[in-house]
């Protein structure tokens, strides 16, 4: 099992922010235009038991690779999380921390644990998906969240 940790600062309150996150129009967003994402069916508003369908097509892959996430933690404006119920890798689950802080900025914490892709596009995926893939996710992530929100106060 592989774990990978991220965390920002939003210069936004942290309503606006988990809704944001939680708004599935702007998940394929923040995934990297290179692994494809696209959603094909969700259950919403998300809530904890939601389940959401994802079709990927990683640049050089000939066809969409299917997975199906359940949400299996959600607390507004604080937490949520998905698990893959079914796709390409051996486990997967990630969790989307969200914490006020003092001067209306929110923290944002992206924890990944994951265990290795299967079948024969495990060394594709792993390559867009775990170690360094999963350092892109985050870059992007985080440079689209503050697209959207961008800062209120000169730096």
């Amino acid at each position: 099992m592989q774990h990978y940790r991220d965390s920002f600062i939003v210069d936004a309150p942290v309503g606006e922010v988990f809704r944001f996150y939680t708004d599935l129009h702007n998940l394929a967003r923040m995934v990297p235009p290179n692994i494809g994402m696209r959603v094909l069916k969700a259950e919403t508003p998300l809530q904890r038991g939601s389940t959401i369908r994802f079709g990927l097509r990683p640049r050089g892959v000939p066809f969409e690779v299917r997975w199906i996430s359940r949400v299996v933690e959600f607390r507004e404006n604080e937490a949520f999380a998905d698990k893959q119920v079914r796709g390409p890798f051996e486990f997967w689950r990630h969790r989307h921390e969200f914490r006020a802080l003092d001067d209306g900025r929110t923290e944002v914490c992206d924890t990944i644990e994951a265990g290795a892709p299967l079948g024969f596009l495990a060394p594709v995926l792993e390559g867009l998906l775990l170690g360094q893939g999963i350092q892109s996710l985050f870059d992007h992530r985080r440079r689209i969240v503050r697209e959207a929100f961008p800062s209120r106060q000169a730096e």
